[in-house]
């Protein structure tokens, strides 16, 4: 146990190096840290130029809030009866959140004001901005679609079957779509209560839902690594992405481009179907991604979870953002990313692969190097370069690249702890950095730190 708290405090050394000028640049941005306990539930671009958030805390089961972070970091709270799992802006200048057994409104000075449904209603689940002006919102028991007006005039319709919807969203022609994780199913509802049902093929678990600037509907899938695209016909594309976890979330970014969150990472597909490398948003990839959208200055705005990092967290730049427990803040995608542990396969010959991802902002290209954390008797530690590589890489490419790795050395890190350090270099800057621990607990996987 020694030796590893050893080995742990200097690979922590290691990779908090101070970067070069331009990783300061990245990392220059920070999440603005909400109060202790405090958790996020969704947020959404207010219509004062502020990025508004619904959640609670964890200190109290009935405490909820509904909150507000300025461009500059600056966070404001207001606490709210019940409810505030989440929150969208309405065409009336307010913001308008779910509670247990109803619908809350609070103005953009936190004037906050609640509407009980009628008993039996069910509880909203998400709720969404109609183009009809109204409020538009689901319950899972017993499954509907329910319309809210800015005056409180409430329409509840029921569903069909027992699809229990989790997630909803405008539609290409001012109808409302909604997902049915439960059955594998994506719905449809006219603004008059006309509804229509597609089964998804393929055992699929559709969450959330957005209407991409293609006309089409994305959805996270539940059941696998992969992001969905409906047709207003009902025709269904699946494409695959670059981690093992399943997709949450969705939502159009900046770019005109789809981003996803899976598990701890980050990642986008534009809507040609091309998928960027995903990357982790804090620092040691303990954190996942709680909710996203983009912000009234146009850039992606992501609320950290309160977490810890599993047994893989994947690939992405260690260097360019710093998030904390319970933060919300601006984030963009590294301008490379790369994945080891489950992704690292050995190969022939002594060499193993990484894989190397470019951002869509322009061509990558540097060195790749892949160095092993030691200690020799009586010495500090030190990184011991094992291999480098030059890659280069087109916008928004994803290649694998070789890796001289000796068996030998693999074996040891399967079967004895053991630490591996990649970095990518371009030019003078230190562009990204990880390392990975080892350990036969783990099955000779990597665990990210």
């Amino acid at each position: 146990m020694k030796r590893l708290l050893l080995l742990l405090a200097a690979l922590a050394a290691s990779l908090v190096a101070p970067p070069s000028a331009a990783a300061d640049a990245a990392a220059g941005e920070l999440g603005a840290p909400l109060a202790e306990s405090t958790f996020v539930g969704a947020i959404t671009a207010g219509p004062d130029g502020n990025v508004w958030f619904s959640g609670g805390n964890y200190g109290s089961e009935r405490a909820r809030v509904v909150g507000k972070v300025t461009p500059g970091g600056k966070v404001t709270e207001y606490p709210v009866p019940d409810g505030a799992d989440s929150i969208t802006t309405a065409t009336d200048g307010n913001l308008w959140f779910t509670e247990a057994d109803g619908i809350g409104r609070i103005t953009p000075g936190g004037y906050a004001t609640a509407f009980h449904l009628a008993a039996g209603t069910g509880a909203p689940r998400a709720l969404t901005a109609g183009g009809d002006g109204n409020i538009w919102f689901v319950t899972e028991e017993p499954a509907a679609v329910g319309r809210i007006s800015p005056s409180a005039s409430v329409t509840i319709f029921p569903l069909s079957g027992e699809g229990q919807p989790s997630a909803i969203t405008p539609g290409p022609a001012g109808d409302l779509w909604f997902t049915e994780p439960k059955v594998g199913r994506i719905g449809r509802i006219t603004v008059a209560g006309e509804e229509s049902e597609f089964r998804l093929p393929e055992s699929a678990q559709p969450n959330s839902i957005v209407l991409g600037p293609d006309g089409n509907l994305w959805f996270s899938d539940g059941s696998q690594p992969r992001v969905g695209r409906i047709t207003s016909a009902g025709d269904v594309t699946f494409f695959p992405v670059p981690t093992i976890e399943n997709t949450d979330e969705v939502t159009v970014g900046p770019g005109g481009l789809i981003w996803f969150t899976a598990g701890n990472e980050i990642g986008t597909i534009s809507t040609a179907g091309r998928v960027s490398w995903p990357s982790c948003f804090s620092r040691y990839c303990e954190y996942p991604p709680a909710a996203m959208t983009t912000g009234p200055d146009g850039r992606l705005w992501v609320a950290s979870g309160i977490g810890h990092c599993p047994s893989y967290c994947g690939g992405g730049s260690e260097l360019g953002y710093i998030f904390g427990n319970s933060s919300i803040g601006r984030f963009a995608l590294p301008s490379v990313a790369f994945g080891i542990g489950p992704r690292l396969t050995p190969l022939l010959q002594d060499q193993t692969s990484i894989v190397i991802g470019c951002g869509d902002r322009g061509a990558c290209s540097g060195t790749l190097r892949l160095r092993a954390l030691v200690k020799p008797p009586g010495k500090q530690f030190f990184a011991r370069l094992i291999s480098k590589v030059k890659y280069s890489l087109a916008a928004g490419q994803i290649k694998e690249v070789a890796l001289r790795l000796p068996l030998s050395h693999w074996n040891k890190l399967r079967y004895r702890r053991g630490f591996l350090i990649v970095d990518a270099i371009q030019g003078d800057s230190q562009v990204a950095k990880r390392g990975f621990y080892f350990s036969p607990k783990h099955g000779g996987t990597a665990k990210h730190f």
